[in-house]
């Protein structure tokens, strides 16, 4: 694909309306407003596509991306990219994630905090 071609794609492609921008960079859903419409079809799409596991893990997970905030942690496999709050099964299918920001692990565990799952 040409440079030209996407760019093209790039300036038609939108998953949010640039109307009701968050603006102020104090904001929290600032860095995120681009997109989290994405990132919660994707979260209400892993929740409902498997049956949970017995035994899973809350951890952090980086996705691969260098941009505008993108993460760079140096001693990591993945060295650029956005952090990601994960929980996952021992399968490795992630059932629910929460973008690394002013969110804790916490936001994570308290829909499943007395249910089945172990969590490590």
């Amino acid at each position: 694909m040409s440079h030209n071609r996407y760019e093209e794609i790039l300036s038609i492609l939108h998953f949010n309306n640039n109307e009701e921008a968050v603006t102020d960079p104090a904001d929290p859903k600032y860095d995120k407003f681009k997109v989290k419409p994405l990132a919660d079809h994707f979260r209400h799409v892993f929740k409902g596509s498997a049956t949970p596991e017995t035994m899973q893990a809350i951890d952090e997970m980086m996705i691969t991306f260098k941009g505008m905030h993108s993460a760079n942690v140096p001693k990591k496999p993945t060295k650029w990219g956005y952090k990601l709050w994960c929980q996952a099964g021992m399968s490795g299918y992630v059932y629910d994630f929460e973008i690394l920001g002013s969110a804790d692990a916490m936001v994570l565990m308290y829909p499943i905090l007395g249910k089945a799952p172990t969590l490590f």
